[in-house]
């Protein structure tokens, strides 16, 4: 194949909350355009449940906990200084890499491999309009296709991370900017359509309660300002002539920000979002039902560019499913987490009907959510059912076709001993083969000793 243009736009905790997985009501014009003139993989799924360890996998075809990442970079983990990161792979093609906007991979930007990074536009987080505009005037700089170097754009975008942008902004002294207007006209028109749209409901995995409908429509406001920035990249694209010549990338890091889903291994917390369109190539419009994991980006886009593959990756190249050509499926997909706000380890095995999740050292569900923190959610943990609160059990098994909300766990039910038998097997399997520690950490632990333990601890604290 020819070498095209790269542009792989990636945004914070958004999950498969689009109406393009029936999952939202909320106006995203940009990524419903995106799909409809790509492919869009409604089983897409994270390695992680938190940001920089999924953002590791995407960068080097492998899982957290093999390339040092278990937990955020901003509380003290960081990527294996021997790992190669994509945008290097790229760079030694020949391709010009540059990044814009967030990346949350690494404390050493510098080892990722990029020739080029431009500097915030705006102190962390980054309005997504500032951001989309310095890709907007990169896109609008390129001469010809034929007298230059083909280029690989990353566009990091901060949104719909929770985060009280109002105030940001007015740290900045920018509280009464263009940008301060659009969160506000974004926010107030949500807010409007959620009042009067009959067909607003909530994702089956939350609780249907006014309060959460409230923080709902302000975390969809957000996802409306990021499908902003989207649709002015895409509209640069054309400006520049660049549609035909260019792959167009977009997933997220994993699901939203709400209880029983990010920072948790449901399907809520590690579906993603995964959307790519290059107009020529690829047929517009088609759907992909098959599993597929961050780990395959590496490997897909190596693959599309006919560059050799590293011997010690674990993805897989989904290129045969974006054109069209035969392949075998997954049989299944894994992800983990370790370590957020609080060390509170699991993995999981995922196929097409079941999922089996083993919590090591379970804690409650509703990690980090304070009433009143103006970066979170104006509930609290106070403000959900004892579901979406109680520490889960040490293992769940789920039957994703009769429940995809996982909330009746099977484990331990006579009539699904084989499938949970050959999950946990398969687990094992391949905790063994990719090095994991918690293996190890965990292969003399008493999953009764820790909850008499914790039974002792609220005691003593009641």
């Amino acid at each position: 194949m020819n070498r095209p243009d790269i542009v792989f736009i990636n945004c914070h905790d958004l999950g498969r909350h689009l109406s393009v997985y029936g999952e939202s009501t909320a106006s995203t014009p940009a990524l419903d355009r995106l799909a409809g003139e790509g492919v869009v993989f409604d089983r897409f799924f994270s390695t992680a449940t938190m940001c920089s360890p999924s953002r590791g996998s995407i960068l080097t075809g492998r899982y957290p906990h093999q390339v040092g990442l278990f937990g955020l970079t901003n509380r003290g983990w960081d990527l294996n200084r021997d790992e190669k990161a994509l945008p290097a792979f790229l760079s030694d093609a020949g391709y010009r890499t540059v990044l814009i906007g967030l990346q949350h991979g690494t404390r050493r930007a510098d080892a990722l491999g990029y020739r080029e990074r431009l500097p915030m536009p705006v102190a962390h987080p980054a309005p997504v309009w500032s951001v989309a505009k310095q890709a907007c005037d990169l896109l609008a700089s390129l001469g010809p296709r034929e007298s230059r170097e083909p280029l690989y754009l990353n566009v990091g975008i901060f949104e719909p991370h929770r985060h009280d942008y109002q105030h940001h902004l007015e740290k900045l002294g920018l509280g009464e900017s263009e940008y301060a207007d659009a969160y506000r006209r974004l926010a107030e028109r949500r807010a409007a359509a959620i009042r009067k749209d009959p067909r607003f409901r909530l994702p089956g995995f939350l609780p249907d309660m006014e309060d959460v409908r409230k923080d709902m429509s302000r975390y969809e406001s957000w996802i409306m300002a990021m499908d902003e920035g989207v649709g002015m990249i895409l509209d640069a694209l054309a400006r520049a002539g660049l549609e035909k010549d260019t792959v167009v990338l977009f997933t997220t890091d994993h699901g939203v920000a709400f209880p029983r889903a990010k920072c948790t291994v449901y399907d809520a917390g590690i579906g993603v979002t995964a959307l790519a369109r290059w107009s020529g190539r690829l047929p517009a419009g088609r759907r992909n039902g098959d599993l597929w994991s961050h780990v395959d980006w590496l490997p897909t886009l190596l693959d599309m560019l006919s560059l050799k593959q590293p011997d010690n990756i674990e993805g897989r190249s989904f290129l045969p499913a974006l054109l069209g050509r035969s392949y075998t499926p997954r049989a299944a997909v894994f992800a983990e987490g370790t370590y957020h706000n609080r060390f509170n380890p699991m993995r999981c095995v995922r196929t097409q009907r079941h999922k089996l999740i083993r919590n090591y050292a379970p804690v409650e569900i509703c990690t980090g959510t304070k009433r009143g923190d103006r970066n979170n959610a104006p509930l609290g943990r106070e403000s959900y059912p004892p579901l979406w609160n109680d520490a889960p059990p040490e293992w769940e098994l789920y039957d994703l076709d009769e429940d995809p909300h996982e909330h009746h766990n099977l484990a331990g039910e006579s009539d699904l001993a084989s499938t949970e038998t050959g999950l946990r097997e398969q687990l094992a399997a391949w905790l063994e083969r990719t090095g994991d520690p918690i293996a190890r950490m965990f292969a003399s632990y008493s999953h009764a000793a820790w909850m008499e333990g914790q039974r002792r601890t609220a005691e003593r604290n009641a």
